[in-house]
């Protein structure tokens, strides 16, 4: 898939702030930046609402693989918080699935209200949860090492298929 989108402005600018210290969920979490950066990308640049509807099947898709491999982290370190974290996670899925629901719909209006969400919970989640519960723990890089497939990080062709799958686009 082809990834040459014109970022004039970027929604979330990754920074070190934002860093676990669990190299293979930054590059997750910097996968999810990308994309929000290539859904902004795609409201500043009027793509038509099949290139947005392809970002936001990815996107939905991708969320569920990361918070799966998220979890199962946590899981496996017997994180005290894993059911709250879980539920936190579980609330967005479902938010992300009303603006999806919204969206595809024929309300396109929902896609800036969706950006501006986005934006704001991702850098609140991972410096409030994700820093606290992995913040570099020498046993969540080791169990990362078993958890988490390389090849899906930051495979694009990878979480189109995925979208396509799961029917999201």
């Amino acid at each position: 898939m082809d990834d040459t989108y014109k970022y004039d402005r970027l929604a979330i600018q990754w920074s070190k702030e934002m860093e676990t210290g669990v190299e293979k969920i930054d590059k997750q979490h910097q996968t999810l930046v990308a994309m929000i950066n290539r859904l902004q990308s795609a409201i500043d640049s009027k793509l038509e609402l099949t290139g947005i509807s392809l970002i936001f099947g990815q996107l939905a898709s991708y969320t569920k693989y990361h918070f799966k491999a998220e979890e199962l982290i946590l899981e496996k370190m017997h994180d005290p918080h894993i059911v709250a974290h879980r539920q936190i996670h579980m609330k967005f899925v479902n938010i992300l699935r009303e603006y999806e629901k919204s969206f595809r719909s024929g309300d396109a209006t929902v896609v800036p209200k969706l950006l501006s969400y986005l934006e704001v919970w991702l850098v609140d989640h991972i410096v409030k949860e994700d820093k606290v519960s992995l913040g570099g723990k020498t046993i969540a890089k080791d169990i990362t090492e078993h958890v988490i497939d390389d090849r899906k990080v930051d495979d694009w062709e990878w979480i189109y298929s995925q979208a396509k799958k799961n029917k999201r686009i």
